[in-house]
Parts: C-alpha cells; structure tokens; sequence
C-alpha cells in the first residue's frame, strides 16, 4: 500500500487510492493539542494566521452580526455573543425525514442571506459553519470550515460527517469550535 499512499502536509489529509481491503492495518500516532472550555472562549484574542480574503459575503450577515455583537468590545466576547446569537436564533435541519422542516441545501452567499433572514433560521452542520466562520472573520479571527466525521458508534457512517470552524487564536492555535444551534 505504500505506493497508494498521499499525505498533504498542509490539509493533514491522507489516502490510499484504491481503498483498504479486509486485513489492511495502519498506526497512528497524533498529538491532541490543548484546546480552550466554552467558558474560556471569551478570554481568546486572533492570532497572526494568514487566510484567504472572503469574497461575497452578504450585507445580511454583516448586518446580523452586528445585533449579535454591538457594544462588545473584545474580540473574545464578541466571538462568544456571535456563537450565543447562532444557537438563541437558529435551528439545526437535514430536511431529510418527515419530522424535520425542509433545509434548502448549499452555502452560497444568497443561501447564507436566505438563512439568516428567514422568519425560522433553519439550516444545516455545514451552513452554520459557514456562517460562523464569516462572521468569526469578521470580528477579526482567522477562521475556516472544516469538514470530518463525529462518529456515534463504533464504525464511522456517512450520516456522522458534519461541519465546524477553526479559529486561530494568539492563546491557543487553532481552536475548534461547534457554531450549531440546537437541532
């Protein structure tokens, strides 16, 4: 498997075309960085990452944001009341069964505004992610989208992919953040 194998240092993804098969093993060895409390969360300050500028953000985040944060001063507590507004104002949904209300799918910019000006703010894992990370951008954090899995059992099936943000922060690195209102 070792001619199959391609690691990407910058994403810290790894692959092997063509699969495992019944018999492959591998090792692993991983450092599980210190990572902030919820309740630390508004002591951070961005650090120096470097990200891509943001392209379309909508006026309707922007304009959200600022309810979510005005009069806050610090970029920690900012960073907390965006999160505090996401859970108070949103609702987690896939769309996919009958108990769930319908989710329009995608995080283009026209469906962020539609998300955050909808009478019920329904979204999915990966919208939210998104959200957040513009408007974590936004108050001045470096931010990103990470896509991954959040197993619920042993065996890791596709219903467990989901999104978060990381946000680079002068304290800690890069610090994962859960953005998702309740479901």
């Amino acid at each position: 498997l070792r001619d199959a194998f391609f690691y990407n240092n910058v994403s810290g993804t790894a692959a092997v075309i063509g699969g495992l098969t019944a018999g492959d093993s591998y090792t692993l060895s991983a450092v599980i960085p210190n990572q902030p409390t919820r309740s630390e969360l508004s002591s951070l300050d961005p650090g120096p990452a470097l990200v891509p500028t943001s392209q379309e953000v909508p006026e309707e985040l922007t304009a959200r944001l600022e309810e979510y944060v005005t009069g806050i001063e610090e970029p920690g507590d900012r960073l907390v009341a965006m999160l505090a507004g996401l859970a108070a104002d949103g609702y987690i949904s896939h769309g996919i069964s009958d108990d769930e209300p319908p989710s329009r799918s995608g995080h283009a910019a026209d469906r962020i505004a539609e998300l955050l000006t909808a009478p019920r703010m329904i979204g999915d894992a990966e919208q939210y992610a998104v959200t957040a990370a513009l408007m974590a951008r936004d108050i001045g954090f470096p931010a990103r989208v990470v896509i991954g899995f959040v197993p619920t059992g042993e065996q890791v099936r596709g219903e467990d992919i989901s999104a978060w943000i990381a946000a680079n922060t002068a304290q800690y690195g890069w610090v994962t953040i859960d953005p998702h209102p309740p479901v």
